[in-house]
């Protein structure tokens, strides 16, 4: 069996001399009104047997929240899943130099070079602040006279921000030709640059919100044997892995219902500061394709500020409940009215579904509704029970702990976190324990037919459908041409 994927194709607002300049290169350039699209040649497909399978494994010895604290980008990771080899893209020469030609005009890059602001000939170093270092001490150091400190010193900007220096904080010291002073910059947390500069009449100064800038991506994978692998293939992070399949959660189930010739699609933003990657942005358009049936979302934001997916005629894709209470989707006993209790060991009705997931991940409340109970219930463990409405109850057991916010009569929104997975009460390992009642009769809560949340308001279906078939172009112009499709939508 094999992997196959489509890299990722990055849209960039670009000049007409560019996309001559990208045509020329090999024809690689599609260009629409305002955008252009530039795709690299296609990858090598790998044998599967080169690639390590994804493995899970839930225990004890695993702590979710730990984990969490340590993430990079605060993503939960999943445990073993990863590529053993990556594939490489061919790229001629002289296309790379076409790509490079419009990074150089990338606005991030242009940013930067207005921010600089110096002659080309200046040089710019790096200074790590030191044990007993000062902003005077340094400046004068750095050639700024001593008579000419109190403008600086006395600035807002620079008392609010840099009249405190921390060790290690870095400043970027940028001095002419001659070796004179021309600018002192340094950045304050995360989105701020404060910028000494000298001019004609003293210094300027200026503390500077840091934007964030934007680059639109388009990804497309086929699945073989794995979302998550296919996925990867497409230079997908695991966080957006999961976002796609919450959004088709109600369509389609990722943990038990995948095939081998599946295609998905993605359009999302990839944000950087400073020139510099900091994460991706929310899925902005999401296609899942199996056989003729084309499976859309479409992320719009009405006036009032809410924001939902929804289909290109307007439809929902939010359900009054979501699916799953947790992130981690892994099904270890389903509902069963028959089955053997793996402690007891007789046969005792299964009234829910068990999720095996780290200890410690986040459990979600499925849907708004008011903490009926919060506590411990005997062979549950840690139990929350959430009432929904007048005929419906939620219940969440064997937690490790429960939240301190989840009271009994306190409103819950969906998606609240209301606990974390554990194995208290009566189990035999790390999971947990979810019921759904309707009308005092258990349901199982992977058949139960919801209704969906309401659909788009009429005045916004115009709007909807613009956006909608922009996606769609640039989703359909990625996709791997493995068979003719039908033009079915769901």
């Amino acid at each position: 069996m094999r992997l196959s994927a489509v890299p990722p194709t990055r849209s960039r607002y670009v000049g007409k001399c560019a996309a001559a300049l990208l045509f020329a290169a090999g024809g690689i350039l599609v260009t629409t009104a305002v955008t252009g699209t530039v795709e690299q040649a296609p990858r090598l497909t790998m044998a599967a047997s080169a690639i390590t399978p994804p493995a899970f494994f839930f225990d004890d010895t695993s702590d979710a929240l730990a984990d969490l604290a340590k993430s990079e980008n605060g993503n939960l990771a999943l445990p073993g899943v990863a590529l053993a080899a990556r594939e490489r893209s061919l790229v001629d020469p002289l296309v790379e130099d076409a790509v490079a030609a419009l990074a150089s005009e990338h606005p991030s890059v242009q940013a930067l070079r207005e921010r600089r602001g110096a002659p080309l000939s200046a040089t710019t170093d790096t200074y790590k602040v030191a044990g007993g270092d000062t902003l005077s001490g340094l400046l004068n150091r750095f050639g700024v006279p001593g008579d000419q400190m109190p403008q600086v010193l006395t600035d807002d900007a620079i008392k609010a921000h840099l009249s405190t220096l921390s060790i290690g904080q870095q400043l970027d010291i940028t001095r002419l030709e001659d070796g004179q002073f021309h600018s002192l910059s340094a950045k304050v947390g995360q989105n701020r640059r404060v910028t000494i500069r000298r001019g004609d009449n003293g210094f300027a100064i200026a503390a500077i919100d840091l934007p964030v800038e934007k680059e639109r991506v388009v990804s497309s994978g086929t699945i073989e044997s794995s979302l998550y692998l296919a996925a990867e293939q497409a230079d997908l992070k695991q966080s957006t892995i999961m976002e796609l399949a919450d959004i088709f959660q109600w369509e389609l189930d990722f943990a038990r219902d995948i095939r081998a010739g599946d295609q998905f699609s993605v359009v999302y933003d990839r944000l950087y500061r400073e020139g510099r990657y900091i994460g991706d942005g929310d899925i902005l358009a999401a296609e899942f394709i199996r056989g003729n049936k084309h499976h859309r979302a479409i992320r719009f934001t009405t006036d009032d500020g809410v924001t939902g997916y929804y289909s290109p005629d307007g439809r929902s894709k939010r359900r009054t409940f979501e699916r799953h209470p947790v992130d981690v989707v892994r099904i270890t006993s389903k509902f069963d009215l028959k089955r053997m209790h793996p402690v007891l060991g007789v046969v005792r009705a299964h009234r829910g579904v068990d999720y095996g997931s780290p200890h410690g991940s986040p459990i979600y409340a499925t849907a708004d509704g008011t903490v009926h109970y919060s506590g411990n219930r005997g062979a549950y463990g840690e139990t929350v029970i959430l009432r929904h409405g007048d005929d419906v109850e939620t219940l969440y057991a064997h937690m490790s702990k429960i939240d301190a916010s989840t009271r009994v009569g306190k409103r819950v929104r969906q998606g609240d976190v209301i606990g974390y997975v554990g194995r208290t009460g009566r189990v035999t390992g790390t999971h947990l324990h979810y019921e759904f009642r309707k009308r005092g009769v258990h349901v199982d809560p992977l058949l139960v037919e919801l209704p969906a949340a309401d659909p788009l308001p009429e005045n916004y279906r115009a709007d909807l459908k613009v956006i909608s078939d922009q996606m769609v172009a640039q989703m359909r112009s990625v996709v791997a041409p493995v068979e003719q499709l039908a033009d079915a939508t769901e």
